[in-house]
């Protein structure tokens, strides 16, 4: 048995057929396993800790260039001093 949460429809479940087990464990980029309740919780609560942090608190259409700048640079996104505000945008919503 095992408990599985599958990442894109936030949907966890108890299961027992092992193959079912096997390809899941096999797939860690849509579906966390565990063998305990606790720890699928806790895995949870960690992926979503991460998502969350990426997210900026307002619109990006509302944030200053600075704050800009930094959410750029949080998703990772280069070569950002020389834009203007409106093209940061343009880049964040391309690759955010």
């Amino acid at each position: 048995m095992a408990y599985i949460y599958n990442i894109k429809t936030t949907v966890s479940t108890e299961c027992l057929n092992k193959d079912v087990i096997k390809i899941c464990r096999s797939d860690p980029l849509n579906y966390i396993v565990s063998d305990s309740l606790d720890d699928l919780n806790k895995q949870i609560k960690q992926l979503e800790g991460i998502d969350e942090s990426i997210k900026p608190n307002k619109p990006v259409s509302k944030m200053k260039l600075d704050e800009l700048k930094a959410y750029a640079e949080e998703l990772g996104i280069e070569n950002i001093d020389s834009l203007t505000k409106e093209e940061l945008i343009a880049v964040i919503k391309q690759n955010g």
